[in-house]
């Protein structure tokens, strides 16, 4: 299935592009979990990297803001899990909240919404052989991290 690259949407204007060199940090916003992957500098790999509480939100833009610098993150790729049709829904909606509110506390950082339709599923299928705990615990940042090649991989091949 193709994906869509989610900028131009009216609620989330595109400022800044994303930059083709440097860290990526991607986000897979879920009601009560945010999943969450990183790229290598190169931008070739992701892997998934940590799996967030949502609320309160201080808390998550604190545990989100340690990350940043941790990993000196050039800009974020924000999991928008339109429906099946590609329209946005309430999940969607959720996402593009927190896409906004992620935009006030880092003005500066590029932001690009991107299609997340069945990471949850692609996750699943790559955590088939851990365990259950394992697959619980990892399965947000590992949804992230599907997120965040998928959007590697389309720009590779601009």
């Amino acid at each position: 299935m193709e994906k869509v690259r989610c900028t131009d949407f009216s609620m989330t204007p595109k400022r800044n592009p994303l930059p083709r060199e440097g860290t990526l940090l991607a986000l897979d916003p879920g009601e009560r979990r945010v999943g969450v992957a990183v790229c290598d500098a190169t931008q070739a790999v992701a892997r998934p990297l940590a799996t967030l509480e949502r609320r309160p939100l201080r808390r998550l833009l604190r545990d989100l803001d340690g990350l940043l610098d941790e990993h000196q993150v050039t800009g974020l790729v924000i999991g928008l899990p339109l429906l099946e049709s590609g329209e946005r829904g309430k999940q969607a909606q959720r996402a593009q909240s927190l896409a906004f509110q992620l935009r006030e506390r880092w003005p500066d950082l590029p932001q690009e919404l991107w299609d997340e339709r069945w990471s949850s599923a692609e996750a699943d299928e790559a955590l088939e052989q851990a365990s259950r705990p394992e697959r619980e615990a990892g399965r947000d940042a590992a949804a992230a991290a599907v997120i965040l090649q998928s959007y590697l991989d389309a720009r590779a091949t601009e």
